[in-house]
């Protein structure tokens, strides 16, 4: 009986130390990168510098921007993708940018 209650209780100190482990490893990661709320803030700011782009939307998932809304012309809508772009952080932007003629 001894024997396996031992064994048990090193069996949980392994799994504990592997989920430390892998924990850890996550926490680092996520502290190095900037999270989804600050990237919007910030990719927002890079955006309402151009008062032609007043109407995008901006979210972000996982470092990824996608922007929508509508705009008057190409060059509104890439000039937005760019200055999402631009942020430090941003991983890819997915432009849904309408362009109204």
């Amino acid at each position: 009986m001894i024997p396996k209650l031992m064994l048990s209780l090193l069996l949980l100190s392994f799994v504990g130390c592997a989920t430390l482990v892998v924990g850890g490893a996550g926490e680092s990661n996520a502290s190095t990168q900037k999270s989804d709320a600050v990237l919007v803030s910030e990719v927002r700011g890079r955006i309402s510098g151009d008062p032609a782009l007043g109407s995008v939307r901006v979210g972000v998932r996982d470092g990824i921007v996608s922007l929508s809304g509508v705009v008057l012309t190409d060059r509104q809508r890439s000039d937005a993708e760019q200055r999402a772009a631009s942020v430090k952080g941003v991983q890819s932007v997915d432009n849904h940018i309408y362009v109204s003629n």
